[in-house]
């Protein structure tokens, strides 16, 4: 499948979303990885994480892409499916209990974002868009330069994810860590 798709980032390959299981998602939540077929052929992979957090001080189960809480994740989905990624949605609401599902990164005026909408609606489920600037970077002049001009609070997500990761016994510098 990642063969075939060529509209994706490496937020969706499989040597990134294994690398990140392993080594982080266990002690991030439980994983959750969805696979859709059509055919009997491969057409789709969910890489998910479900976990506790909080917004304010409501506690909430939430379902995120891998990497959680970044500015951007995917579905590995062929190009030009506009309906996998609504099924993802539809199954998780048939099959786990959560109270939000943050998909970040998700192009909000391409076609997959309107069946997105519709299993929304037909769920009743409410849908809140918000404008991420980070998910695409810019490393023009360099990976030090960019982490400069992030605020403070990007940056120290930064910092706390690599001391996380090398808690867990994986040596990273920050660059690598965005990057992965």
């Amino acid at each position: 499948l990642e063969a075939r798709v060529a509209d994706r980032t490496v937020l969706s390959t499989f040597d990134y979303n294994a690398t990140w299981y392993e080594s982080y998602g266990a002690s991030e939540g439980a994983v959750l990885i969805g696979a859709a077929r059509r055919d009997g052929a491969l057409v789709g992979i969910a890489p998910l994480v479900v976990r506790r957090r909080r917004v304010g001080r409501i506690p909430l189960t939430g379902v995120e892409f891998v990497p959680h809480e970044a500015y951007a994740g995917e579905f590995l989905i062929e190009d030009g499916d506009t309906d996998t990624a609504a099924a993802f949605v539809d199954a998780l609401a048939d099959r786990v209990p959560y109270d939000v599902v943050c998909l970040n990164g998700i192009d909000v005026t391409a076609p997959a974002s309107a069946a997105l909408r519709n299993v929304a609606t037909r769920r009743r489920l409410g849908v809140e868009v918000t404008n991420h600037p980070n998910a695409e970077v810019d490393l023009i002049r360099g990976y030090d330069a960019y982490l400069r001009e992030r605020n403070s609070h990007f940056r120290n997500g930064v910092r706390r994810h690599a001391r996380l990761i090398e808690e867990a016994g994986v040596r990273m510098t920050p660059g690598l860590f965005l990057l992965m």
